[in-house]
């Protein structure tokens, strides 16, 4: 009725895996550049993440940051396209 269903249950363990692999390079990328953000934002609310600042500001005023911004956005854009 639905072949797929048969292929994704044979590789349901390695599905996991890439799902699992994706999903810590997410979120070691974005653990990187809230440290590198945290050095340059003096927040004063003790709760603080990369979605509290538009991409925009980054842009115009950390510079510096910019490269560990593109590469946690590219993770994001790659996260379940790896293929099998």
């Amino acid at each position: 009725m639905f072949p797929d269903i048969a292929r994704f249950r044979r590789f349901r363990a390695q599905w996991a895996k890439l799902i699992h692999d994706d999903t810590q390079e997410v979120l070691l990328n974005q653990y990187e550049l809230h440290k590198a953000l945290k050095q340059h934002v003096k927040h004063t609310s003790k709760r603080f993440d990369v979605l509290d600042i538009p991409r925009k500001f980054v842009y115009e005023t950390f510079p510096e940051v910019i490269p560990k911004w593109e590469k946690y956005e590219e993770s994001l854009r790659q996260q379940g396209n790896a293929p099998l």
